[in-house]
């Protein structure tokens, strides 16, 4: 079976998840005025082993996660995300290069600025993930591969949610066996002009059968993803 399918299961069950659930914007941050670009990061809310070398794979597990945690839609526009990660024949900083652009939490934290960008190892780190874990990242402090995901030695490198001075990215090696979340970035967003920092589109929430019925979805469309990658 091929990554390449794994992934379009992915999307599949995304589109599952998504469906039943009212779409709420994202925020832009504050600070932030008409015009200005940012992007967010965060980490996955599933977890995944490092097995596959392939960075299609990680970009649709990605885009599974934001949809099942309704990151997908910033006033009005759809909003795509992709792995953060390193792998034999791709390095992170390709995907995420060093640039003025700030990049922000989904809650509107601070990550990184033109001061301190996200290689250089002196960002705030990753998200505050209310503790420390382990994330896959194959990734160095510089954003280079470092025992990369799905590379032949059979373990990779991983972060620490949470951590600064590019231990978030950085903190050693595990087997790729493993099941850890995957960090994930979105696209360079602009704030439109009817909005300012901290303004957003409000949309109402979903009610509870709503989110009832996309536990559910999640439920089975992993259980399908699990079965899947297992033969």
């Amino acid at each position: 079976m091929t990554y390449k399918f794994v992934a379009s299961l992915f999307l599949c069950a995304a589109c599952l998840l998504a469906a039943p659930v009212a779409k709420a914007d994202l925020i832009t941050p504050n600070g932030l005025s008409a015009g200005d670009q940012f992007r967010f990061l965060t980490f996955t809310g599933f977890t995944t082993n490092a097995t596959s070398d392939d960075i299609a794979y990680y970009d649709a597990f990605a885009e599974f996660s934001a949809i099942a945690a309704n990151l997908t839609s910033y006033s009005g526009a759809n909003v795509t995300w992709h792995a953060l990660v390193s792998t034999p024949t791709f390095n992170a900083n390709t995907a995420l290069p060093n640039s003025i652009i700030p990049i922000y939490d989904p809650d509107g934290a601070l990550l990184f600025s033109s001061s301190h960008d996200i290689w250089s190892g002196l960002g705030s780190g990753a998200p505050d993930s209310g503790g420390s874990f382990a994330v896959w990242t194959g990734t160095f402090v510089t954003g280079t591969g470092e025992e990369t995901l799905g590379n032949s030695s059979g373990s990779a490198t991983f972060g620490r949610a949470g951590l600064g001075a590019g231990f978030w990215l950085c903190c050693g090696d595990a087997s790729e066996s493993l099941t850890e979340p995957i960090y994930m970035f979105s696209d360079v967003l602009t704030v439109p002009a009817t909005t300012g920092g901290g303004g957003g589109t409000s949309v109402p929430e979903p009610g509870t059968m709503s989110l009832l019925g996309a536990g559910m979805a999640a439920a089975t469309a992993a259980g399908a993803i699990r079965r899947k990658l297992s033969v």
